[in-house]
């Protein structure tokens, strides 16, 4: 029971920062940043949609590998640490399908100003989120291709 309550702190870290982000950017940075997402909506949405698809196709490749190593080694490390692995994975392809969700609905918006800031609220926390979370499952992954 131990290992589940790691496991959730561990995935937390990235939700949690993808909070203080929006908190930090909403609450303290807003007065000194003017970005110009508004007027460029369509072109934050189809790059953040262009990042969700190449990050979930790196994020399936590094598993695929690891996945299908048969080295003693990666596979003691995936008997130990294997449910981490497989947790933050999914929370990853999740994560990067939220991102992708909403920037295609950043994408298709019509010019309503308060809609548009709540969808841009939404898909920057989902990319802050997604981009640590990937991260994460990434590196997890290349310390189990480097273990010898």
């Amino acid at each position: 029971m131990n290992n589940w309550k790691i496991i959730l702190c561990l995935n937390l870290i990235p939700l949690s920062i993808g909070i203080a982000s929006q908190l930090l950017y909403y609450f303290f940075l807003k007065k000194y940043f003017v970005f110009s997402f508004y007027e460029y909506k369509k072109d934050l949405g189809v790059a953040l949609l262009a990042y969700s698809i190449a990050m979930f196709g790196i994020v399936a490749t590094i598993s695929t590998i690891v996945y299908g190593l048969e080295k003693i080694a990666a596979k003691n490390y995936l008997h130990d640490f294997g449910k981490y692995y497989f947790s933050s994975w999914c929370l990853a392809i999740l994560y990067l399908i939220l991102v992708c969700i909403s920037s295609v609905l950043l994408i298709a918006t019509i010019s309503n100003l308060e809609v548009t800031k709540w969808l841009i609220r939404l898909v920057m926390f989902f990319f802050i989120a997604s981009l640590f979370q990937a991260l994460s499952s990434l590196w997890t992954g290349m310390k189990v291709l480097r273990k010898p």
